[in-house]
């Protein structure tokens, strides 16, 4: 089905030029996809940090919280979840909410010991209005936009894991962001790929992509590549696996590091490109 789709970046830790625009360490982007049907979807992609700026970035962007048709969440961490309350309470009805197997198990750092997961429960959420629904397997929201359930064959070359422990049935285990999923959108003959943080690993990542949506060729990869804390060999290796896929474009932004954004621009060019709060891209047209 032929579609159009916008792509605005909600949040952000860049502000883009918009007067009033706030940015915070967090990300969030809104999908606006209009069918030739004359159908719409609205699809919101992480919540950032804080729902106040969150709330009023879509207020100057001219966008209505109960006129969003749903929402994912790619993983726990509270800079893609800690919007979520003031979302659900700007509403006046239900909204569903995509999260991977596993959201809500508890994750602790260690040095010092931290928190680090989601920071509501599962029913403060459900009596703000929010209709859970936990994937393991690949989910069509609407025609060509898949939701990636669980990633499969991780190599551990490119995780990008930060030492935590999660409880789970009352065991700790190592913590591999096993809940976070990411977002396929199809195409012809390329899908393109969005990830919050991409702690499973951006290559890891795409090549889940081309396997589920059975694509020949990445299109744009547009998200957190999580470089961050990595070292220069790290992001390069990373880099160089990237290439082998031959991006259309590659937008990067929030943990991806200063480092990791020189990287990219030096070895991508034109092709790359990074994004900030209010920014816009019209992703597939008729």
């Amino acid at each position: 089905m032929e579609k159009k789709v916008r792509v605005t970046v909600l949040m952000e830790d860049l502000a883009g030029k918009m007067r009033n625009i706030r940015a915070h360490h967090g990300l969030s982007f809104l999908f606006d996809v209009q069918f030739a049907n004359g159908h719409t979807f609205k699809f919101l992609f992480d919540t950032g940090t804080n729902g106040d700026d969150l709330l009023n970035n879509m207020r100057i962007l001219e966008i209505d919280p109960n006129g969003i048709d749903a929402v994912m969440i790619t993983h726990k961490h509270n800079d893609h979840s800690g919007g979520l309350p003031q979302v659900l309470a700007a509403r006046t009805k239900p909204l569903t909410v995509f999260i991977g197997k596993d959201f809500f198990v508890p994750a602790f750092s260690k040095d010092p010991w931290k928190l680090e997961g989601v920071e509501f429960s599962k029913g403060e959420m459900e009596n703000k209005g929010a209709v859970f629904v936990e994937l393991t397997s690949p989910y069509e929201v609407a025609p060509g936009i898949m939701i990636s359930g669980q990633f499969k064959h991780i190599n551990p070359e490119f995780e990008n894991l930060q030492g935590y422990t999660r409880i789970r049935n009352g065991e700790p285990e190592e913590e591999h962001q096993q809940e976070e999923i990411a977002l396929y959108m199809t195409e012809d003959e390329r899908v393109h790929v969005f990830s919050g943080c991409s702690h499973s690993g951006i290559v890891n990542i795409c090549s889940d992509a081309l396997q589920k949506t059975e694509k020949e060729k990445i299109g744009l990869i547009m998200g957190g590549f999580h470089f961050v804390h990595a070292s220069m060999e790290t992001i390069q290796g990373n880099i160089k696996a990237l290439q082998q896929f031959e991006p259309l474009a590659v937008l990067a932004g929030h943990c991806t590091g200063f480092q990791g954004l020189s990287l990219l621009f030096n070895t991508f060019g034109k092709r790359f490109s990074r994004y900030a709060c209010s920014d816009r891209y019209n992703l597939m047209r008729d």
